[in-house]
């Protein structure tokens, strides 16, 4: 009896641990989420943004099909013609860009993806469950 009791706390421990560990692991490799866009701040420096989101660049995953070459090309930081400079972080999903003054202090930025989701919405596509 004893040993079917601790077969039965070792089971569920495992499962606990799955259902705790593999959100966990599952989750992007990448700060570039709309929670990280929420704490983007006018006047933030150039260097409290890119330790925030991390460097700008192009973070989607698979080929680049020939229609995205010039997104591509523009992931990377660059001079904005109008003066400043613009930065651009690019997921599968989300893309942020954030357009800093002469002064490298941040004057817009904005986010394109999704919406964020519940925690049942997550709960349910980590669960791969129809909703």
């Amino acid at each position: 009896m004893k040993k079917l009791v601790l077969i039965s706390i070792g089971l569920l421990a495992v499962a606990a641990l799955t259902l705790v560990g593999f959100p966990w692991a599952a989750a992007p490799q990448h700060r570039i989420t709309y929670e990280t866009y929420e704490k983007l701040r006018p006047r933030m420096s150039r260097e409290e943004v890119f330790d925030l989101i991390g460097p700008p660049g192009d973070y989607r995953s698979g080929k680049v099909s020939e229609s995205q070459v010039e997104l591509r090309l523009s992931a990377t930081s660059f001079n904005n013609p109008l003066g400043g400079y613009e930065a651009q972080w690019l997921t599968d999903d989300v893309q942020i860009g954030v357009n800093f003054d002469e002064k490298g202090r941040v004057s817009t930025f904005g986010y394109t993806g999704p919406a964020p989701e519940t925690f049942l919405e997550k709960l349910c596509r980590w669960l791969q469950l129809p909703w």
